[in-house]
Parts: structure tokens; C-alpha cells; sequence
């Protein structure tokens, strides 16, 4: 047994989804049941049952589970800390969303320009993702959605407050309107990330509300899809006001009742803030605020 078996086991484990673990640890589907089949088969017995479409772990998996769990966990600390060390240079490995990345990146440039000594390395993930990238010492710090911070395991600082909007193309019927409603926006060709995008469980409840579905015609893979898309009045989406001003030809709506999102970092509490997290996290503060005092 080896610690990228361990590993790939354990997140199969937590998340009970064969799919969701390759997702999560960005590989593919095929790599992750071919790992899973091989631990079984060194092993001589089952570590999952599938039953009814779901995936069940045996009592030989929970036993493994609760032997391996500690290890991957020090290991991942281990890993952490050796390409810290390993890197010569000040290092930080920020975890963010789809539309927090297209929100940071003017500052990150920025910060880069005034800080070369700082090398800052970036994850795509998404808010519901970011805890376990924490947790499992693949980040330092997160950027995205607060509601997905998790109080007892750590702390965060709210950055902005930013509205999600009904975002359509100019010459969309809908175009003129200032605020929209789910049934005003039934049946209107929809387009969402297919991972990292927090406003797509937005979108799902919202329409459950009115006991409706969106009208979903694709996923796309990169926000810049989902803005050429609603550009070219293909498909319209739910994107941040911040990002729909600054794209024009489109056209944003609020949504009745208003949605806002609650953006900022957070860190594991048994992870000490560096000087460096500190400098990088004030300089984005007072970038993104326009240089208001901080909270």
C-alpha cells in the first residue's frame, strides 16, 4: 500500500462518490476506480458495496478508513511543510472560486508587481471545496463564499459584500428590466461552470421555490465561456455585478429577493497567520475597498 492509494481511499470514503473524490483530487474518474480496485484486490477484500446507486463502505473499509485517515492527514502536513521549505521563497497557496478569481486577479497582479519576492500560487476550487483544501494542507488560505466556513475548525474576514444578478445580453427582452423574478425567467436558456460556480446551488433554489427547473443548456468549463455566451445572447447566468459592469455589452438584473454573497479569506484556526498571508490579505482588502479601513 502507498500514500497516493491511501490517499485517493480515504477521499472516496469521505465523500461516498468515486466521481466527486477524482473531482476533488483533480484526476481522473477511470485513474480513481482503477486505484480503488487495486487496494481491494492487495488487500483480499471489499472496501465499498454500491447499493441502489450509492456507495457504501464495508466493514473492512471503516476499519481501514480509521487506520489510514491519521496517516494520509500527517503525511499531507509533511507535504505542506516540505514544499514550503523546499520553495527558497516566500510562498502563499490561495484557494479560490470561479467568479472570486476573476474578482482578485487585477490585485493579485498588482500584489506581484509590488511584492516579486512573493510567489503566490492558486488553486480553482469551489467555496464547499475550499475547507477540505484547508483541512488536508493543500492551501493556506481560501478566498470565496463565508457561509461555507466551518467556525469550529476556522476563522475568516469578510472583503465585500457582492450581489449575484440575472445576467442577459442587451438586446434580451429582458434587458430594460432593473430587478427580475424565477418566473419572469422561466425557460430563458441558462449557462453555469460545471465546477467551482457557488452560484449554481443559488440557482437550483431559487427555481425549487417556485417548484420549477432551469432551462440548463450547458456547462461550461471557464467563466470567459459563460460571459461570450451571454454576450452573443446564446445563454444567459448568475454572475457577480462586480464582473456584469465590467463586461459590457451585458446587462445585469437583481433578483427579487436580492441575493448577496458574503466574500473573504479564511484559515484553518490551528494555522498561524504568516506575515506574508497578512501583507497579501490587507493589500486586496484595501485594493478591492478602494483603501477603507479595515474590519
Amino acid at each position: 500500500m502507498e500514500y497516493l492509494q491511501m490517499n485517493y481511499f480515504c477521499e472516496v470514503y469521505r465523500l461516498k462518490s468515486i466521481s466527486k473524490a477524482a473531482r476533488q483530487l483533480h484526476i481522473t474518474q477511470p485513474t480513481m476506480s482503477s486505484a480503488i480496485l487495486n487496494l481491494e484486490q492487495q488487500l483480499g477484500y471489499p472496501l465499498f458495496v454500491r447499493l441502489h446507486q450509492q456507495l457504501y463502505p464495508t466493514v473492512w473499509g471503516t476499519l481501514l478508513y480509521e487506520e489510514a485517515s491519521p496517516f494520509v492527514q500527517s503525511m499531507g502536513r509533511l507535504e505542506y511543510e516540505m514544499r514550503h521549505i523546499g520553495s527558497g521563497q516566500q510562498q502563499i497557496i490561495l484557494a479560490k472560486n470561479i467568479q472570486s478569481s476573476a474578482l482578485l486577479l487585477e490585485s493579485i497582479t498588482r500584489f506581484r508587481i509590488l511584492h516579486p519576492e512573493i510567489r503566490i500560487e492558486t488553486i480553482k476550487s469551489s467555496s464547499s471545496q475550499n475547507g477540505e483544501l484547508l483541512r488536508r494542507h493543500k492551501a493556506d488560505l481560501a478566498f470565496g463564499n463565508l457561509e461555507h466556513l466551518k467556525p469550529k475548525e476556522e476563522e475568516g474576514r469578510l472583503f465585500l459584500e457582492e450581489e449575484t444578478q440575472y445576467c442577459t445580453n442587451e438586446n434580451s427582452p429582458l434587458a430594460g428590466y432593473k430587478k427580475v423574478t424565477i418566473p419572469d425567467i422561466a425557460g430563458r436558456p441558462l449557462a453555469v461552470m460545471r465546477h467551482g460556480f457557488d452560484q449554481y446551488s443559488l440557482i437550483l433554489k431559487s427555481f425549487q421555490r417556485y417548484r420549477m427547473k432551469p432551462n440548463i443548456i450547458l456547462y461550461a468549463e471557464e467563466l470567459h465561456s459563460l460571459i461570450e455566451l451571454a454576450k452573443k445572447g446564446i445563454a444567459d447566468s448568475f454572475l457577480f455585478s462586480r464582473i456584469i459592469k465590467h463586461n459590457p455589452p451585458l446587462h445585469g438584473a437583481s433578483l427579487t429577493p436580492v441575493r448577496h454573497m458574503h466574500l473573504g479569506f479564511w484559515w484553518r484556526k490551528d494555522h498561524k497567520l504568516t506575515d506574508t498571508e497578512r501583507c497579501l490579505m490587507d493589500f486586496i482588502y484595501d485594493d478591492i475597498n478602494g483603501g477603507t479601513d479595515k474590519p
